[in-house]
């Protein structure tokens, strides 16, 4: 499979961008980063992807003792890009300064035993939930049980952009990322939460703080959070511009 896929990429990849009169990324990174659109710049629109607003809303929750932290996405050795093992590496610090703190760790995947393990050596296993999978369904509940969700991604290459930031924000909640997420400017912009550098758990840890333990600046967030999903990312806004794009092909 792998020789296949690079066979397509260094021969019919090309001759795909040179035939087409567009071609939409979600982030414009990726000019810098692809090794096959610097040639072809003229051509790229950037389109984001989008979230639905039917599904993910805010919803009254319970008030709870605890303060939640989210995390969602696969547990494999391809998802390791996504920063769990940071954020594991930053609880410490944010117990410290907020007790009565817990993380749950939504997905699966053959990398969980080693997230648990790391877990319990930092002596967290009591502070840490992992959920399993997260159905569909069950998304939007998932995301308005926290008070801030977090993906701390750590490669450039790799993070397509982080629909799971859009999913959180359209149900009002804060997020943490980091600069290499799809949204990152956006968030930093509206001030919908907190923008990090990858690979620093200090850093993220003391974001993630601010948000826990200040409840107007975390309801402040929410807020902007739900204004961005809503007037950047709704999932027809973004089919409107792809149908405009191909109008005026």
């Amino acid at each position: 499979a792998s020789y296949i896929a690079k066979s397509y990429n260094f021969i019919f990849l090309p001759i795909l961008l040179k035939s087409v009169k567009k071609i939409i990324i979600c982030h414009k990174r990726y000019i810098n980063y692809s090794p096959y659109l610097k040639d072809f710049a003229k051509k790229i629109e950037i389109i984001p992807p989008g979230v639905s607003l039917e599904i993910f809303k805010p919803r009254p929750r319970e008030k709870n003792k605890e303060k939640i932290i989210s995390f969602l996405a696969n547990l494999d050795e391809f998802h390791r890009y996504k920063g769990l093992e940071y954020l594991i590496k930053a609880m410490p610090l944010v117990k410290k300064e907020v007790p009565n703190v817990r993380l749950v760790v939504g997905g699966e995947g053959f990398l969980k035993e080693e997230y648990k393990r790391l877990a319990k050596f930092l002596d967290l296993d009591k502070q840490i939930d992992f959920v399993g999978v997260i159905s569909k369904k069950k998304a939007a509940e998932f995301y308005n049980l926290c008070d801030v969700f977090v993906l701390p991604s750590v490669s450039f290459t790799q993070e397509g952009f982080g629909v799971v930031l859009l999913e959180a924000m359209a149900c009002g909640k804060p997020v943490v990322t980091t600069n290499i997420t799809g949204p990152a400017d956006k968030i930093k912009e509206t001030k919908a939460g907190r923008v990090v550098s990858p690979c620093d758990e200090k850093v993220l840890a003391l974001a993630i703080i601010e948000i826990l333990r200040d409840e107007s600046v975390a309801y402040d967030m929410g807020i902007n959070a739900l204004r961005l999903a809503r007037e950047c990312y709704d999932w027809r806004i973004i089919a409107g511009e792809i149908s405009e794009l191909y109008k005026r092909l």
